[in-house]
């Protein structure tokens, strides 16, 4: 990741007027319009920005390639700022579009406001050939889908921090040193021993975004559950977060990689990663009465299917999984497996619990977060048959 600027501009600038005087006004006129290019930063440097980089630049257009630092293929997440350019309509082209999942078809998403707002909204053009882009404002952001950076997942749990149903833990650092945490949600003044226990874990592959607009909804609504007296549950529940399964590879932008270059839904059988090691130890510490449990992912694949789901399901479980499937809506398809290197087979095999995987596809366009956190709102429900 990197951000380019000159520090000389302004002393450049008054060399290029100085040229004018000497070969005439358009001549400086044209030259200082490079200048004001040179002047534009485009960078990954800062929290989820990453999977781009610049291949070169001319004037107020740039040539990207998509690409992750840890060798993920096909591509994925993308996500950079452009600073300096406000007034200025800047171009830009992907040379390797075809190499990614990307389709042409695609509208990219800009924002104009801190990080931790989200307020992406689509460009009106494709990625196609080319697109463009008037900037209005210092700083833009761009992504080929929402962003949400590590900074906003600690957010997500400590906001609700001093509610009486809310417990947070911090469970341990990664590899980088990053804190991770769980939320636990239950009611306090039911006895432990009288709870089931439901996991909603997202982020292992960093870049499927979607599941933490998923895990919102799902906050939300059981807080209003516990909170609303009109809204009683039929068992006792407590619901256990894990909102940021890869912390380095939220920030450091990655698509499916941990910073030491593996993919963590791949690694539950084994004593490392340290991220693997500290959700694990969590969960066995802390679910002694595993239920059911949700692992919130996404795909850039348009085949893939919208739910994986735990072996030796009963019938309510079946029931489960075909309606959370039918939310999904933008993929299709069930598949069953309980693999002990992946979390529903570690859930399952280790603890005793059924747990589903869902997917939904990233470059589908007929979402933005409102519509997801419902959809994350509605997987919940099917849980606790609500």
């Amino acid at each position: 990741m990197f951000c380019k600027k000159s520090t000389v501009l302004v002393v450049f600038i008054f060399f290029i007027y100085a040229l004018g005087v000497i070969f005439g006004p358009d001549s400086a006129f044209d030259a200082v319009n490079a200048a004001r290019a040179a002047d534009i930063v485009f960078c990954t440097d800062f929290d989820s920005g990453g999977g781009v980089s610049v291949d070169s630049k001319k004037d107020n257009h740039f040539d990207l390639i998509l690409e992750d630092e840890q060798g993920y293929s096909p591509l994925g997440y993308m996500h950079f700022k452009l600073t300096g350019a406000k007034g200025e309509e800047v171009s830009f082209a992907f040379i390797n579009l075809a190499d990614s999942r990307m389709p042409s078809s695609h509208k990219l998403l800009y924002s104009k406001s801190p990080l931790n707002k989200i307020d992406y909204v689509r460009m009106e053009e494709t990625v196609g050939d080319g697109f463009t882009l008037k900037i209005e404002s210092d700083t833009v952001f761009i992504a080929n889908y929402y962003p949400y950076p590590y900074e906003k997942t600690i957010m997500q749990v400590f906001q609700h921090k001093d509610n009486k149903y809310v417990t947070v833990e911090k469970i341990g650092t990664s590899h980088e040193n990053r804190p991770m945490y769980a939320m636990q949600i239950s009611d306090p003044d039911v006895d432990d021993e009288n709870k089931e226990d439901i996991v909603i874990l997202a982020r292992q592959h960093p870049g499927e975004t979607v599941g933490s607009f998923h895990m919102d909804g799902v906050i939300d609504y059981v807080l209003e559950i516990f909170q609303n007296s009109s809204k009683a549950l039929e068992n006792d529940y407590r619901f256990h977060f894990l909102p940021h399964a890869n912390p380095d590879g939220i920030h450091n932008g990655y698509h499916r990689y941990c910073s030491r270059g593996y993919d963590l839904n791949r690694r539950w059988k084994s004593d490392s990663p340290v991220e693997i090691v500290n959700l694990k130890n969590y969960l066995i510490n802390n679910v002694p009465s595993a239920f059911r449990g949700v692992d919130l992912h996404a795909s850039t694949n348009r085949n893939f299917p919208s739910v994986l789901h735990s072996d030796g399901e009963t019938q309510a479980e079946k029931a489960l999984v075909e309606s959370i499937s039918g939310h999904i809506k933008s993929l299709n398809g069930i598949r069953s497996s309980t693999t002990s290197v992946r979390s529903r087979g570690f859930f399952f095999n280790e603890l005793g619990g059924f747990m589903v995987s869902t997917e939904k596809y990233l470059y589908s366009q007929d979402f933005d977060p409102d519509y997801l956190r419902e959809q994350g709102k509605s997987f919940i429900k099917d849980m606790i048959n609500l």
